[in-house]
């Protein structure tokens, strides 16, 4: 692991040599993984080390796994091969979410680990893929360990609160209330919804609760099947059936959709995407003054040619294509254009309306761009993202034009201006070297594909739901919506906890769901705790966390996670946890401690805690627990002593309490790049300032053999050669390591050897050889540890070799670069 700008310089210097590194960044959402070289027919290892989140359904856990990842590839099948390692009794058998029938098959590596294994033959028609097993916590806790540094003991408790506290579950009668806004665009697709809906409510209504439901979508609210009718199955079958064939479920499912008008072939390349005709209708053109005649017809007109590659046509005829287009914008339309250096001089049409464009430069620029929230339409491009090429736009002082997307320093580039009722947007991202998915997260915000244009209605909806709370109370109400308004969070706070506060008591709980999942497009969205709000997201997250509920994404929760979560038989809510640890019977000390993934809201979540000691040998923890519905406290307490056998220790621990601290920064604002760096570095974990860069020790090696066996690799003395060259030479191999290098060292005559590992600052870190004697060749190895034999950073190390001829003859030195990668 190394800070990004180290990793790029080693990268490029290691890719010359073909000694087939490969390097992985990240940028927000975007990753970046690079392996050298990668041809046709030929294959390429990688390992990639992911810390997936887990999702509980009690005491059931799951991860999916990152399957988009996974698929993409040019293969016609795609196969994949799993290994869950079985570390624990606990964690139980491990089963695939989707494919129930899959059976894993227990095996053993060559370090005696035990796994699981399951082979599928193509994931390409898997549409998501989650690992399941069944935790078996004894007693109702489970714990784990590792203490592998020399300074500190690591731990892991889990604890269900249910059995541990012997909590009844609540099965009484509700009044439960179902909110669907349905008044966005996106995500209400009713064959795939409805069913959606179907087993939600009933996996959240417990057959005696009594429900009702109410739609907002189309510029209505109604009530859908009468009110407060006993939650049968048939019932809600009955109920969602009969909304979705009746004409008000027609109008609310109705799927309305822009129409662009391509101008030219290059707008065309440089802005349509696959998915595109899931959001928008199009037709193509080869040029704008041929387009005219169609203008009427688009909500959307993309141009491109006219400003360079067919200036002199649209010059000629700039007075009839100005006319067309007032008369577009007057209808409301949007007419996109892009700008770069060659145009100065040649556009006419945007230069029309935004007096003073031009570009900066005469080359095209590469970097990461930020959208600015205070354009017209900026709020709707991704927080910043990495195109290929862009230029910078300069215009005359305008206060109605606005800069939609900049770089870190402000300077525009992508800008846009209201004329009329419509809406002029200049681009200088030249997209023609962005991959598909680069051009759909940019082209749907520059077209205007991620918004709906019919009113929203979700706040209308919330207003119902108070308005009926006075008519008939009810203890739970769901909010589902597809709003895809975005609402600022310090606007999104304030009015939910004025809408909450607006229910009489006792106040319902309130559990929301964001129906947008981002599927073929990105909406526009705010992120707060490394979570995107896509749309209305946050406003509906607000209202939960005011309504003492829980808020769900559909692009990070599937819906059968979600069901899990909501069900209607649970365990009363815990008010508060509170974990007191005591070490060595008070001798040791408690470094830290912290609860992962907490989701206080889900009374059947298994609870995490992880945390560091002083080096112990026995950890007792104390619980104190206070629950809704009861004032006393609940206590419980367990003691573990502390297995030091190495070979069974969860190393995982370090890594988990470490991206929990770099949540903490990037939550703080992110700013704090050098201890973000720190940390990252220090736990070898991906962020937006660090990278990996690793080389495989070992192409021969099995995936279940011991990656750290380098046994098989290149003989160095095919490295050096048989003869004995009148001279002093160094060379290593691998270079860069991760494991063990191989130093070869060569002298013609007998001369007294040192040789010796800095690092960039000059400093020793290892002697490999003191005054030894040699005549010839001799091989060193240096495994990455200092003097003190621990494992010293990833970086650029040096190996100095000084040879002093025995005889006392003349004194030779060589000096080596190493990279160590961890």
């Amino acid at each position: 692991m190394f800070d990004t700008w180290t990793a790029r310089h080693i990268y490029d210097s290691i890719v010359t040599t073909k000694k087939d590194p490969a390097y992985l960044t990240k940028l927000g959402n975007f990753y970046e993984l690079r392996i050298y070289p990668l041809l046709s027919g030929k294959f390429r290892k990688v390992k990639l080390n992911f810390i997936l989140p887990t999702r509980w359904f009690g005491v059931e856990g799951t991860a999916e796994l990152p399957l988009k990842m996974l698929k993409d590839n040019n293969a016609p099948k795609k196969p994949l091969q799993l290994l869950f390692r079985q570390r624990d009794s606990s964690w139980g058998l491990p089963k695939l979410v989707e494919l129930p029938q899959t059976s894993f098959a227990a095996s053993m590596d060559t370090n005696r680990f035990l796994y699981r294994k399951a082979t599928l033959s193509d994931i390409s028609i898997l549409a998501s893929l989650t690992l399941g097993y069944n935790t078996s916590f004894a007693g109702g806790y489970f714990f784990s360990t590792n203490d592998v540094n020399s300074d500190a003991t690591y731990f892991q408790i889990g604890f269900t609160p249910g059995p541990l506290f012997k909590l009844p579950i609540d099965s009484t009668a509700q009044h439960v209330l179902f909110g669907l806004d349905l008044s966005g665009g996106h995500n209400k697709k009713f064959t795939t919804l409805i069913p959606n809906l179907k087993q939600f409510i009933r996996s959240v209504s417990k057959p005696n609760d009594s429900i009702a439901v109410v739609v907002a979508g189309g510029g209505s609210i109604r009530s859908v099947g009468p009110s407060w009718k006993i939650a049968h199955s048939d019932t809600i079958i009955g109920i969602l059936d009969r909304f979705a064939a009746s004409d008000f479920g027609k109008s609310v499912g109705l799927l309305t959709v822009p129409h662009i008008l391509y101008a030219d072939n290059h707008a065309a390349t440089c802005w349509q995407f696959p998915g595109l005709t899931d959001l928008a209708t199009y037709q193509n053109h080869t040029n704008l003054l041929s387009a005219i005649q169609n203008f009427s017809q688009a909500e959307v007109i993309a141009a491109y040619d006219h400003g360079f590659e067919q200036a002199s046509q649209t010059q000629s005829n700039v007075t009839t294509i100005i006319a067309k287009i007032d008369s577009f914008f007057a209808q409301g339309g949007r007419f996109l254009s892009y700008y770069d250096y060659n145009r100065r001089g040649k556009e006419v049409i945007g230069s029309h309306y935004i007096k003073g464009l031009s570009s900066t430069y005469g080359v095209r620029l590469s970097g990461s761009l930020y959208r600015n929230q205070l354009g017209n339409i900026g709020i709707n491009f991704p927080v910043s993202f990495v195109p290929h090429f862009f230029d910078y736009l300069v215009y005359d002082p305008d206060p109605e034009v606005k800069i939609e997307v900049q770089d870190e320093a402000g300077k525009p580039v992508v800008i846009s201006k209201r004329v009329g009722n419509g809406l002029l947007v200049i681009s200088g991202i030249w997209s023609f070297s962005d991959d598909a998915a680069m051009r759909a997260l940019l082209g749907t915000p520059l077209l205007g594909l991620n918004t709906s244009r019919q009113p929203q209605q979700l706040k209308e909806l919330l207003a119902e739901i108070r308005n009926r709370s006075v008519q008939t109370s009810f203890s739970r109400a769901f909010v589902i919506s597809n709003g895809d308004s975005l609402v600022q969070k310090e606007d999104a706070l304030g009015w939910a906890a004025s809408y909450i506060d607006g229910f009489s008591n006792p106040r319902p709980f309130f559990n929301t769901v964001n129906l947008l999942d981002g599927t073929g497009f990105i909406p526009p969205y705010l992120t707060d705790g490394q979570i995107d709000y896509y749309g209305s997201g946050y406003l509906l997250k607000s209202v939960s966390g005011a309504g003492k509920g829980s808020h769900f994404e559909t692009h990070v929760d599937s819906w059968s996670f979600i069901s899990g979560v909501l069900g209607a038989y649970s365990y009363p809510t815990a008010d508060s946890v509170t974990v007191a640890v005591t070490v060595d019977n008070g001798s040791g000390r408690l470094n830290e401690i912290r609860e992962v993934n907490p989701m206080p809201q889900d009374p059947m979540k298994a609870r995490f805690f992880i945390g560091s000691t002083s080096i112990a040998n026995e950890i007792q923890f104390n619980l104190r627990a206070r629950f809704s519905g009861t004032s006393a406290a609940k206590d419980s307490s367990f003691s573990f002593f502390v297995d030091h056998d190495t070979s069974a220790m969860d190393r995982i621990i370090p890594s988990m309490l470490g991206y929990e601290k770099l949540k903490d920064k990037f939550n703080a604002g992110g700013k704090d790049t050098a201890g973000i760096v720190k940390l990252a570095m220090q736990y070898n974990l991906l962020t937006d300032y660090t990278a990996l860069l690793a080389l495989e020790p070992n192409e021969t090696n099995h995936f279940m053999k011991d990656p750290f066996d380098e046994s098989r690799l290149l003989d160095v003395e095919r490295l050096v050669g048989e003869s004995l060259a009148d001279s002093l030479t160094l060379q290593s191999y691998p270079n860069p390591f991760n494991s063990r290098t191989t130093i070869a060292v060569n002298v013609s005559r007998q001369s007294v050897l040192n040789l010796c590992i800095y690092n960039i600052l000059g400093q020793l870190v290892k002697v490999l050889a003191s005054n030894d004697m040699l005549a010839g060749r001799k091989v060193y190895f240096w495994d990455g540890r200092d003097a003190n034999n621990r494992t010293v950073n990833s970086g650029v190390y040096f190996i100095r070799m000084i040879a002093r001829q025995s005889n006392g003859g003349r004194e030779t030195s060589r000096l080596s670069k190493i990279s160590f990668i961890k």
